[in-house]
């Protein structure tokens, strides 16, 4: 007995156009972890360097539209991914 997978649902393809949302939204959180790490102080974000994250991010990505609306989502995200790259999650 053989089975088609052609009567797999909709909602288990995946389109093209997800596949490029997924490879920015995965190139983004790569260099959000790269700007994290050249601006950490063993392993730890100051201010500064947390400030500094956030301007590099922001001039990467001007305009860059967040499927979450919250005005500081970048500075949220610095922050957990601080935590993360010093062991702390």
């Amino acid at each position: 007995m053989t089975t088609s997978t052609s009567n797999a649902s909709t909602r288990d393809t995946v389109r093209p156009r997800e596949v490029d949302l997924f490879s920015r939204q995965e190139r983004y959180l790569q260099d959000l972890r790269d700007a994290v790490r050249a601006h950490a102080v063993n392993g730890r974000l100051t201010e500064a360097g947390r400030a500094k994250v956030v301007t590099v991010m922001n001039a990467m990505y001007p305009g860059y539209k967040s499927a979450m609306p919250a005005d500081d989502l970048i500075e949220l995200n610095v922050d957990a991914v601080a935590r993360e790259l010093a062991g702390d999650d």
